[in-house]
């Protein structure tokens, strides 16, 4: 994670990896969704942001999409 995240009070790692999806970026937001989402598939998953984020690269890593796929698989199976 950017040691950068956090800097500015009100934008934490959740919100700094959605307005970098926005922008393009291939990233995931590490937020309840996400960990809530990857629980019901059966992942062990903490409940800090980094953690979240270490867990849902490596589920993306593991079916072979991009972590930015991953967020829109998980926001399509829920949302």
């Amino acid at each position: 994670m950017d040691p950068i995240v956090g800097g500015v009070s009100g934008i934490g790692p959740a919100l700094f990896a959605y307005m970098r999806m926005r922008c393009g970026s291939d990233a995931l937001k590490p937020d309840l969704r996400v960990a809530g989402s990857l629980r019901k598939l059966g992942f062990d998953v903490p409940g800090d942001e980094h953690s979240i984020l270490v867990v849902a690269r490596a589920a993306a890593a593991e079916l072979g999409v991009s972590p930015l796929v991953l967020d829109q698989l998980l926001w399509g199976r829920d949302g």
